[in-house]
């Protein structure tokens, strides 16, 4: 695996393609009057099923989105502030409910979780880096806010508490995820690559 990589609670027959305000996939409501969102939607066809918003309304991803592109060729430091501002958008899982199926099947609930992680995994780089580890947690928490089953995110997060000197980080962080994997009944177990990263981070710290 590479170490890289929210719309509405709407009525379930009504597909909504952004929101007036900030969290995306936390809307408790479905919209039956579109009137009633002021200014923010487009006009539409009674025999139209779309909410279709206006340009000037954004969601959280598209949030995220920016602060990424806005990071990039900027200095780490920098870098770090708007990867860490993005972040701070993340409330949980996204596209998360029955009611969004529609956002697995277009691979919305995909591209989302992946941004994240990706974002995560990119400020934890860049945290470490600078040798700013209450940042990397932040980082980390952060991704497995979004997908908290992750083996790349507590591979980063048993990096950071490596980094750290702190050698039970490193094995809580890890039984932390066998613990979680055992709740689902099915047998899973940590990724090779994650056994092998405590493999290594323990001889290394035995060896030091």
């Amino acid at each position: 695996m590479s170490r890289r990589q929210r719309a509405n609670r709407g009525h379930p027959r009504r597909r909504v393609e952004g929101r007036a305000d900030r969290t995306p996939h936390d809307v408790q409501s479905p919209v039956e009057d579109p009137a009633k969102l002021g200014g923010v939607v487009a006009p539409i066809a009674k025999t139209d099923s779309t909410v279709r918003l206006e340009g000037v309304v954004v969601t959280d991803l598209q949030l995220l989105q920016d602060f990424v592109e806005r990071a990039r060729g900027e200095s780490s430091g920098e870098a770090m502030q708007l990867l860490r501002a993005g972040l701070d958008l993340v409330e949980g899982p996204p596209f998360d409910g029955p009611m969004f199926e529609w956002a697995h099947t277009l691979q919305l609930h995909s591209t989302a979780t992946t941004l994240v992680r990706e974002t995560a995994l990119n400020l934890v780089d860049l945290a470490l880096d600078a040798g700013d580890f209450k940042l990397a947690r932040a980082a980390v928490a952060a991704g497995l806010r979004s997908a908290r089953l992750s083996d790349e995110l507590y591979q980063a997060r048993m990096r950071v508490e490596a980094a750290a000197g702190n050698p039970a980080g490193v094995r809580d962080a890890y039984n932390e995820l066998v613990l979680l994997l055992d709740d689902l009944d099915g047998g899973y177990e940590p990724h090779e690559d994650t056994q092998r990263l405590l493999a290594e981070l323990v001889a290394k710290r035995l060896s030091a």
